[in-house]
C-alpha cells in the first residue's frame, strides 16, 4: 500500500496552500486570537505564550515545512529504489519517517480551535494519542479502501491473497480497538470526574448533529 500512502502526502503542498486563507480569519475562528476576549479572560492570559498570532503561524508553517521535506526525501528514496532491482527499505525510511508521524499537529490544530471562552479551561493528556491512533486508522481504512478497487489490476492481482487481506483486516480491528479504548477512557475519567472545565468538551458534542456521529460511531 505505500504507492497509496505516497500519492496521498502529494497533497501537502495543495494543503498548504489552502492553510493560508485560514491566516486571514484567526481572529474570528479563535478566542485567544481576540484582544478583547484574552483580557476578559485569566485562564487566556494565562495560555499567551502558547495560544498567540505569531507563535500559531510560526508552528503552522514548521508543520508544513518538515512534512513536505519528509515527503520529498521519502519520494526521492522510492524513486531511486524503483530504479534499481534491491527490494530492502532504504536505510533511514523508518527513522525519517517516524518523526513524520508523530508531528502530526492536526492535535495542535484542533486543540486551538475552540471559539468558546468556557472551552478554554479544557485539556486532556490523551487527546494527542486519540487524534494520532485515529489519524491512522483513517489512512490505513481509506489504503485498504483504494487497494480493494484496485485488487484485479497487475501487480496487485497477484500479490494480494487471502492472508493479506486476513493481515489488513486485523490491523484494522487492532487500531479501531485502540481507538475506541483511548476514547471511551477519556469520557470515562470525565464523566466520573464531572468537573465543569471538563465536561463543557463533550457537552457541545452530546447534542444536535454531533449526537448522531456519536451514535454511529458507538
Amino acid at each position: 500500500m505505500r504507492r497509496f500512502f505516497e500519492a496521498g502526502t502529494r497533497t501537502l503542498p495543495l494543503l498548504a496552500i489552502c492553510f493560508l486563507p485560514l491566516t486571514f480569519g484567526l481572529h474570528d475562528l479563535y478566542a485567544w486570537a481576540q484582544p478583547a476576549a484574552v483580557h476578559a479572560s485569566v485562564i487566556l492570559q494565562k495560555k499567551q505564550g502558547f495560544l498567540n498570532v505569531p507563535f500559531f503561524l510560526i508552528r503552522m508553517a514548521i508543520y508544513f515545512a518538515v512534512w513536505i521535506w519528509i515527503m520529498r526525501t521519502l519520494h526521492l528514496w522510492s524513486h531511486r529504489q524503483d530504479s534499481t532491482s534491491d527490494r530492502s527499505r532504504p536505510v533511514g525510511c523508518g527513522a525519517l519517517a517516524g518523526p513524520g508521524f508523530a508531528s502530526s499537529f492536526r492535535g495542535d490544530f484542533c486543540r486551538c480551535r475552540s471559539r468558546a471562552l468556557a472551552r478554554a479551561r479544557w485539556y486532556s493528556t490523551v487527546f494527542a494519542a486519540i487524534i494520532i491512533i485515529g489519524n491512522t486508522l483513517g489512512t490505513l481504512a481509506l489504503a485498504v479502501v483504494l487497494l480493494a478497487l484496485w485488487s484485479d489490476r497487475p501487480p496487485y492481482s497477484r500479490l494480494l491473497s487471502p492472508e493479506v487481506w486476513h493481515h489488513l483486516g486485523n490491523l484494522l480491528l487492532a487500531f479501531v480497538m485502540l481507538w475506541a479504548y483511548l476514547a471511551f477512557s477519556q469520557l470515562l475519567v470525565i464523566y466520573s470526574g464531572n468537573l465543569p472545565h471538563e465536561i463543557v468538551w463533550y457537552l457541545h458534542r452530546c447534542y444536535g448533529g454531533w449526537k448522531l456521529v456519536g451514535l454511529v460511531l458507538g
